[in-house]
């Protein structure tokens, strides 16, 4: 819930900074790199509270249904930003990302709380807790082996990737919609 009023904030602050024309390129890497930070935060914490809502039974059906609603949203998102990018001003556009990110925070607010304050404490903070997790996973080969796979692949494959928007720009001149379409395939590629 407070990654969702971060989110909604940062959202806000760009769409201000956009408004009066005090964006840099800077400026867009910082947004960037703090959406990044607070995505990446929110996705485990989102499948910890699904997992336990579930319970063991469901786990595997609920974090796949996690995945085709992330990669359908995608998927449909950037094909929605690519067109619209064209009519909306860029602050409007930004101001509307911290709006649902608002909503975001109200609907997760009506859901019960699922955490245990007594796990909680005993894990003793954030950077205990990721210790314990990494001895875990080195202990356990098959978990251990995908996650050096994912390191490897993020690590030399990715930045080949996000470079495709440049190709897509700079090389065949490609407008907001097919720039959109662009960020969508690997996403529709997941579905």
């Amino acid at each position: 819930r407070i990654l969702q009023i971060a989110m909604a904030t940062t959202a806000f602050l760009f769409a201000i900074a956009v408004l009066t024309g005090s964006t840099s390129l800077l400026l867009i890497y910082i947004y960037t790199v703090v959406m990044g930070t607070f995505v990446m935060a929110e996705n485990p914490t989102k499948r910890t509270y699904m997992s336990n809502a579930s319970g063991t039974s469901m786990i595997g059906r609920v974090i796949a249904m996690d995945m085709v609603f992330t990669y359908a949203g995608w998927a449909i998102g950037s094909n929605m930003g690519g067109l619209s990018i064209e009519f909306v001003n860029p602050s409007s556009a930004y101001f509307f990302v911290g709006f649902v990110f608002c909503i975001n925070f109200f609907v997760l607010r009506r859901l019960h709380d699922l955490r245990s304050p007594v796990r909680n404490k005993s894990l003793g903070g954030p950077f205990v807790a990721l210790k314990e997790g990494l001895k875990f996973a080195r202990q356990q080969k098959a978990i251990f082996g995908g996650l050096v796979v994912v390191g490897i692949t993020n690590f030399f494959c990715y930045p080949f990737e996000s470079m495709l928007p440049i190709f897509a720009n700079d090389i065949y001149k490609a407008n907001g919609w097919q720039f959109g379409l662009l960020m969508s395939a690997s996403a529709i590629g997941s579905l």
